[in-house]
């Protein structure tokens, strides 16, 4: 009897190696404290390494301001990452790619696979 293994076989995928997986992410967790004057101060930790495939979407949101209020434009992209970190949590994790840090809006876990959608905020010139 044939057994389903999902959308990739996690044998091909340990083959496929660095040709379908060229990226490495690094997975960061935040913890928010505070300064001497009650200010939030968010700290990154990285708990998980791992190579992954990384993309800009298509459609960009547009610019919007951010919570400090200065304009900014964000882009939408997605990584796949090979293996299930149910750890991973939207808005209180970031991934780090290629040493720019994307916020992780959206995870889902496939059989052997992790799918992140992710916000980049670019800040926007704004003339004096």
């Amino acid at each position: 009897m044939r057994q389903d293994r999902g959308f990739v076989d996690p044998r091909l995928a340990s083959r496929l190696g660095d040709r379908f997986f060229p990226d490495i992410v690094a997975l960061q967790e935040g913890t928010t404290t505070q300064d001497s004057v009650g200010e939030p101060i968010i700290t990154w930790v990285t708990k998980h390494t791992v190579k992954c495939r990384f993309a800009l979407e298509p459609v960009v949101q547009g610019s919007r301001r951010s919570s400090e209020s200065a304009p900014v434009i964000f882009g939408t992209h997605r990584a796949m990452l090979v293996g299930e970190f149910q750890d991973v949590r939207p808005d209180t994790w970031q991934a780090l790619i290629n040493g720019v840090p994307y916020d992780i809006k959206a995870v889902d876990w496939n059989e052997g696979f992790t799918s992140l959608v992710m916000d980049q905020q670019i800040p926007v010139a704004v003339n004096a």
